[in-house]
């Protein structure tokens, strides 16, 4: 770990660490997770107006688990002190190995209820900026692939399984286009049994305009074991 700055402000630093056998708190509902290795090779720049992290190793590997290293970037703009826009780059992030990392995060409901949904799957070709992070209309552009993605039910929300996505946001507007052949669905809410399709199709979006949200989505299709959907 090393550090390089002007007075109290550092403007350069790096990180570089190697551990096995890494294990987190347990949580309400969740035994511990354990890393089997944790490796996280970074460096850091900033100055009064921007900074930026760049990740060029992060691996979480778990027990029996292939080791996944990933790499991302992070690169923020302050204004007056404040988080004004913030841009993420990674060719691939594993959700799974993600999640564990939760146990770290303040107590919360919103932890609490993110611990129980599991995510899981990959974020890949991932190239976004959230902007106007000040202001109480965020925008957000770019896009990514969601690929293999699920979590499970909690309440009322229902869990899903196996989605193939690719998302596109163009500020106040964006879409998705999901087509995936391996899709589930569990609600025991409503459903005692799991819908599975052997094939889930749609093209989906939204949009702001003056403040309000709009959502649609046409060209459905949804093949099950004994019937088809189709919607326009």
């Amino acid at each position: 770990l090393g550090a390089r700055g002007i007075g109290r402000r550092p403007t350069r630093g790096s990180l570089d660490v190697d551990f096995a056998e890494v294990v987190l708190a347990a949580l309400p509902e969740r035994a511990s997770d354990r890393y089997q290795r944790l490796e996280a090779r970074a460096e850091f720049s900033g100055s009064r107006d921007r900074w930026s992290l760049d990740v060029s190793r992060l691996l979480l590997q778990a027990p029996a688990q292939t080791a996944r290293p990933m790499r991302l970037r992070l690169d923020g703009v302050l204004q007056e002190g404040r988080l004004a826009s913030l841009a993420l780059n990674s060719a691939a992030l594993w959700i799974d190995d993600l999640q564990p990392l939760a146990a770290l995060a303040p107590a919360s409901r919103q932890r609490d209820r993110l611990v129980r949904l599991a995510p899981r799957g990959a974020l890949r070709d991932v190239s976004l900026i959230a902007t106007q992070l000040h202001s109480g209309a965020p925008e957000l552009r770019g896009g990514l692939r969601l690929e293999g993605f699920g979590f499970e039910p909690a309440d009322a929300t229902p869990g899903i399984e196996g989605l193939d996505a690719v998302i596109a946001a163009t500020g106040s507007s964006g879409t998705a286009r999901i087509d995936t052949r391996r899709f589930a669905l569990a609600w025991p809410y409503n459903f005692r049994d799991r819908i599975a399709a052997r094939r889930f199709a749609v093209r989906a979006g939204w949009d702001r305009h003056r403040g309000a949200w709009r959502l649609w989505a046409d060209d459905l299709e949804l093949d099950l074991d004994d019937a088809k959907v189709r919607a326009r």
